[in-house]
């Protein structure tokens, strides 16, 4: 019912309640006009509710649909990154072998060298989730088992392997730099060899540790993701 309705019945309360006559008649007309006025609010609030209920509904279908495609990008990068650390430390694991004096093949090496450079950091497709969170409606989310796994995707997995991939990217960045100092191309070739047989170079090529933990973080990740896209699959065909 509208508010002028409400304001209407609530007006003839006061007359009635104002005007002289039966006592009994008086009471039974103003128990009519309160009880009219409280079905008014409860239907009015019933249908607020409702509607507000259909909206949310629509919010995450359209989210946890969204959700779905940048999920299944996220995945992608995961694989190509955790392939590209594996790369990584295969050639790490060939240029350290100089330093107990094994004869590097040049065109090898050469192409061993390039993994000093290239540095990998994991970037997620967040934005949807970030504004969904920002707005404070993740509640949306009716499956709250699935609105955790989300969160705790977002807030802890994902955020973990973002820090781990910034960390040694900065660690790289000392590697590309400690190469620029020391490696030398000529005409007639260079001094990668003599380079990767030097203490301080297997040091800083003696991250495996690094790597595999690194490795195995996108492995978790890449676990994650696919059981959300699995179960959001699963909630939409319900």
């Amino acid at each position: 019912m509208a508010e002028h309705e409400i304001i209407k019945h609530t007006r003839e309360i006061i007359k009635v309640v104002k005007n002289p006559g039966d006592l009994k008649h008086k009471i039974g007309d103003t128990i009519l006009e309160i009880a009219i006025i409280v079905f008014a609010i409860t239907l009015s609030l019933f249908v607020e509710r409702y509607r507000e209920h259909q909206q949310e509904q629509t919010l995450e279908h359209n989210f946890l649909t969204s959700l779905v495609g940048d999920l299944k990008g996220d995945l992608l990068q995961l694989h190509n990154d955790s392939a590209n650390y594996a790369r990584m430390n295969k050639s790490f694991a060939y240029l350290r072998q100089a330093y107990t004096g094994k004869k590097l093949n040049p065109d090898s090496a050469l192409k061993a060298a390039e993994y000093l450079y290239n540095s990998v950091e994991f970037v997620p497709s967040n934005s949807r989730y970030e504004a969904l969170k920002a707005s404070g409606k993740l509640d949306v989310i009716e499956n709250k088992t699935l609105q955790v796994e989300i969160v705790n995707l977002y807030q802890q997995t994902m955020a973990g392997l973002i820090l781990s991939t910034k960390s040694f990217s900065a660690f790289k960045n000392k590697m590309s730099d400690y190469a620029d100092y020391n490696i030398v191309f000529t005409k007639t070739g260079n001094n990668i060899q003599q380079v990767m047989e030097r203490p301080v170079t297997y040091n800083l090529l003696n991250k495996a540790g690094f790597i595999n933990n690194i490795i195995d973080q996108y492995h978790q990740t890449s676990v994650e993701v696919r059981k959300i896209i699995t179960e959001i699959e699963e909630e939409e065909h319900k």
